[in-house]
């Protein structure tokens, strides 16, 4: 292949130019352009010209087609952003609100009708997911518009109708664009009308867009010229030119005709500062006081720009018509300068054009010839096998991931559980308790009433069988307790009839990046990954509220007739995976839930919950002061499960029904717990008493052993105490030698006074020994001394 020499051509070196390079009525344009420009314009074809002539001739004569065009070459990486430098400025450059789209208007063109005429391999294929990796840059821009729109990044170009749909009824003047039809199947001049819409409504409402415009002014500030100031219609004709490659519009401005009848000002005067929009009045009455009046100019802004309507007129589509058109007014020196000054720069706008669309074409060559190839089988099973290594590893990364996921919430679920357990035990006993005072305070009187004493029996307060320790007052609390037989949970269970055949159990509730879809199974399956789970998880959300406590299950759909879950706060308990109706929560519910904080804070609210609003509505969107007539719908998912906050943002919700089947558990361990509490609290009873006896016995036998010590120690000695070395053999009493006769004792004097033991009971139990001497004749001093109980053994005669 056989090169040319390149050369740098000069302004009078012929050029070998495109189609319509050169005005054949007169002076050529290219006078007005660089030498460097002409010639790399020479090497590059501009086939986007001849395609606005074949198929978007209609369509380039429509200012809605023009003004997107020009607006998305202002928000995107085109020419007009990576080439205009603000001198204001410091000759910076702008930042582009589209930065990740590459925008260049032959390049747009050719992708629109590629997707119409069901070139683009994803045509009509906006139900699946082309979002993401989509080449088309129609699919971009449109993915970008309605990101903008919705006000967040998580739209899906399946959810197009919905969501502009939605703006275009709550918007008066583009509610004539609302459409059933899938956007791909309109018209093409349709489908750029709703663009223009949505673009109007972009700039009225995304904050984002705002503050671009005030940052990048000057691209949507066009050069203009005044045609006519004031014409015979009273109004102004002038024109602009748009950043398009040889877009001239015109624009006229009517106003109506002033009627004295009609309230209808020609003029409108209104004051530019705030501050002289208010008015201070004093009252001399009251100095001190200063009234502020705020005067009102919305009428008359809305009024006047109401007088005032704007039409567009395209009068050049692209670089040829501009030149017919600039040959046609040669002879208005406004118009020849103003088309003469936009030239150079239509003529570099070109020769970036035709560079994208060469590369473009390039790497669109190089992408087929790279697919056409014969590939080498090891190659491509090396491919298959890196393919199948990242497929399991994605694989078992989202299995670990859900495993995570479930492990967390049940911790959380269990732990919830665990201190709202303790939370009823603890008020189940406080109502028995209660109760059980009472009735026993009850017994006690009916029992002093009856015995006439002031102390009565404790008899019915005993347990009288050791199998069944209650006491008659336990029985009665248990039957007939007032407080006790109060549910503590003020609810019903859903009645039998009303379960149906849909149940959570097979619900898992996970969100949409959890679950395991069909597509991914079968995918494992192509590639011989084994796994465990052969099924697909349920994505349904399962709707039954304590509030409808007639209706079975239902699923939960996106169904606007369906009013019974869409525009209603709905919350999801974690036990069970039932979704109720916020407002049909009893307040016991969350006054339960808001006692196992730590500490317990105030009373929890619906924003401290999973909390979503189905429908037209968001549920954790901040309200704007300015009044709205309904939010936005969200365009993520249609699931609740994807709505709601996540778990480690929100408070665990346990549902009313969940709580009364834990009330019914407690219940049913309650007796049997009493009943153990009963028979230990006999078995203490029985120990004190046995201790209580033991140890009066114990007390009782001290006392007779210390009567006894004190008796033995009192009474005369005996004869084997006083001799005790005499006691070796029996030893004869004085019985044996007969009775002494007391005369023939020598010594003895008979009618001596004889010591005598008396015995008087003191105070408590001790026995005090106190001699009482008889009252005899006091014998001699002298013979005191010899009466001292002595015994002569063997006695003498």
């Amino acid at each position: 292949m056989i090169r040319s020499k390149r050369t740098r051509g000069t302004r009078n070196t012929e050029v070998s130019e495109p189609m319509g390079a050169a005005d054949s009525n007169g002076e050529e344009w290219h006078d007005y352009v660089s030498d460097d420009v002409l010639a790399q314009l020479s090497k590059h074809q501009l086939p986007h010209s001849g395609l606005l002539h074949e198929k978007a001739a209609s369509l380039a004569q429509q200012w809605h087609f023009q003004y997107v065009v020009a607006w998305l070459s202002n928000v995107c990486e085109s020419y007009t952003t990576t080439s205009y430098t603000v001198e204001q400025d410091g000759g910076g450059s702008t930042k582009c609100l589209w930065k990740s789209i590459k925008f260049d208007e032959g390049v747009f063109v050719t992708d629109v009708f590629s997707k119409i005429d069901g070139k683009d391999s994803n045509y009509y294929n906006d139900e699946v997911d082309v979002d993401g990796a989509s080449q088309n840059l129609y699919d971009q821009i449109r993915l970008q518009l309605l990101h903008q729109l919705a006000g967040n990044k998580s739209g899906q170009l399946r959810d197009w109708n919905v969501i502009v749909n939605h703006h275009f009824e709550n918007s008066s003047a583009f509610s004539d664009l609302v459409t059933t039809s899938p956007f791909l199947e309109l018209d093409i001049a349709r489908q750029f009308e709703i663009l223009y819409g949505i673009i109007k409504l972009v700039e009225v409402k995304n904050m984002f867009f705002k503050n671009y415009l005030v940052n990048n002014l000057h691209l949507f500030t066009f050069n203009e010229i005044i045609l006519d100031d004031d014409n015979e219609e009273g109004g102004t004709r002038s024109m602009f030119a748009l950043p398009n490659v040889g877009v001239l519009v015109e624009k006229t401005m009517h106003r109506v005709k002033e009627d004295p009848s009609s309230q209808v000002s020609q003029t409108l005067n209104i004051p530019i500062k705030l501050q002289n929009c208010t008015i201070k009045e004093m009252d001399p009455k009251m100095p001190d006081s200063v009234e502020l009046i705020h005067l009102e100019y919305s009428h008359d802004i809305d009024a006047y720009l109401q007088s005032i309507t704007v039409d567009y007129k395209v009068v050049s589509t692209g670089w040829e018509s501009m030149l017919e058109y600039w040959s046609q007014n040669r002879d208005s020196k406004l118009i020849d300068e103003f088309i003469t000054s936009l030239i150079p720069t239509f003529a570099e706008h070109r020769l970036y054009s035709a560079k994208i669309l060469t590369n473009r074409e390039k790497e669109r060559a190089i992408a087929e010839l790279m697919t056409r190839r014969k590939r080498s089988s090891r190659l491509v099973a090396k491919e298959e096998e890196s393919k199948k290594k990242d497929l399991e590893s994605e694989w078992f990364e989202k299995l670990d991931e859900r495993e995570q996921f479930i492990r967390h919430r049940n911790k959380l679920v269990s732990k919830e559980i665990k201190k709202l357990k303790d939370l009823l035990w603890g008020q189940l006993w406080q109502l028995y308790d209660q109760d059980y005072r009472d009735a026993k305070l009850t017994k006690r009187n009916e029992l002093t009433d009856r015995s006439g004493s002031g102390t009565p029996s404790l008899e019915p307060f005993l347990g009288k069988d050791e199998n069944n320790p209650l006491n008659e007052i336990d029985n009665k609390v248990l039957d007939h307790g007032p407080n006790f037989q109060s549910g503590i949970i003020p609810l019903e269970q859903p009645t039998p009839e009303s379960l149906g055949l849909l149940s959570t159990a097979d619900v898992p509730e996970l969100p949409t990046d959890y679950c395991i879809t069909k597509e991914e199974l079968n995918e494992l399956a192509n590639y011989g990954i084994f796994t465990s789970q052969q099924e697909p998880d349920s994505q349904d959300s399962v709707f039954q509220c304590p509030g409808e406590p007639e209706l079975a299950p239902m699923v939960i759909t996106e169904d606007s007739e369906t009013d019974l879950f869409n525009n209603h706060p709905l919350v999801c308990c974690d036990q069970c995976y039932r979704w109720q109706h916020w407002e049909c929560q009893p307040p016991k519910i969350t006054e339960l839930i808001s006692l196992t904080t730590k500490p317990p804070q105030h009373m929890l609210s619906q924003r401290d919950f999973g909390v979503i609003i189905m429908g037209n509505s968001h549920g954790n969107r901040r309200s704007s002061r300015r009044p709205q007539s309904t939010p936005e719908p969200s365009s993520k998912s249609t699931r609740p499960t994807d709505k709601r906050k996540p778990l480690g943002e929100c408070s665990t919700f346990i549902c009313g029904w969940c709580m009364k089947d834990l009330e019914l558990e407690l219940r049913n361990i309650f007796v049997p717990e009493l009943k153990i509490i009963r028979a230990k609290q006999r078995k203490q009873q029985e120990d004190r008493e046995r201790r209580k006896k033991m140890k009066e016995e114990k007390k009782r036998l001290e006392q007779l052993a210390k009567q006894r010590e004190l008796t033995q120690s009192m009474s005369p000695p005996t004869f084997s105490t006083a001799f005790p070395h005499m006691t070796s053999g029996p030893l004869p009493g004085i019985s044996a030698y007969g009775t002494p006769n007391l005369g023939t004792i020598p010594g003895l004097n008979t009618n001596a006074a004889r010591p005598v033991i008396a015995y008087q009971q003191q105070m408590g139990d001790k026995t005090i020994p106190q001699p009482q001497p008889l009252q005899q004749p006091q014998p001699p001093q002298q013979q005191s001394q010899q009466q001292n109980f002595h015994f002569q053994y063997p006695p003498t005669n």
